[in-house]
């Protein structure tokens, strides 16, 4: 007849192992969330920095809740805008219409019943890494706006406007066309003062 020892304390290891498998999978669920919406979020396990990327996470769902709130499940016509030119290089323009096609999943699962026109992808073909002169770009934005102009409503992507964007917004406000914001992404947009860049 053995000594048995008492059973609570496999079951207190049996419960701080579910605790554990819990916060992996909560942990592993704000990273997918933190990804899939662009947002940088290095190392978890860091208590400062997963504070931070928390905060970012609920603003931009937030946001997003907002979105849902005004457009719901209408069939509307719906403008994509977010920086694309960052310094102008390529690399950041690439970059910048990678993170354009996760919002625009993103938008799409927040409104199904939407048509999204996402002016990244639509003139992606135009090369404006390689236009000193600025022709390319101005043909890009006369180009976004008249696509604007059909639109029902315009979602600025991104917590700062870019020129490009601002130019749209403007338009959109003379239009009365319905414009909500949500956070964007994180990430080298490149965007300095005075540059020209913009959704197109």
């Amino acid at each position: 007849m053995g000594h048995e020892g008492p059973r609570f304390q496999l079951t207190d290891q049996a419960m701080v192992q579910a605790w554990l498998q819990i916060e992996v999978v909560v942990l592993q669920a704000s990273f997918n969330l933190a990804w899939l919406m662009g947002l940088e979020h290095g190392t978890l396990h860091r208590a400062p920095q997963d504070a931070e990327l928390t905060l970012r996470l609920h603003e931009s769902l937030e946001a997003w809740a907002q979105v849902k709130g005004a457009l719901g499940s209408r069939d509307f016509l719906v403008y994509l805008a977010g920086p694309l030119r960052g310094d102008g290089s390529p690399a950041a323009i690439r970059h910048n219409q990678g993170m354009m096609l996760r919002q625009a999943r993103w938008a799409q699962s927040v409104l199904p019943m939407a048509t999204l026109l996402v002016p990244h992808t639509n003139f992606a073909f135009l090369d404006e890494s390689r236009d000193p002169g600025g022709r390319v770009r101005e043909l890009a934005l006369r180009s976004c706006e008249k696509v604007l102009e059909r639109c029902d409503a315009m979602l600025l992507c991104g917590r700062e406007l870019s020129p490009g964007m601002a130019r749209e917004l403007k338009l959109a406000d003379r239009l009365r066309i319905p414009t909500l914001q949500v956070p964007g992404w994180d990430g080298p947009s490149g965007a300095t003062a005075g540059e020209d860049e913009g959704a197109a």
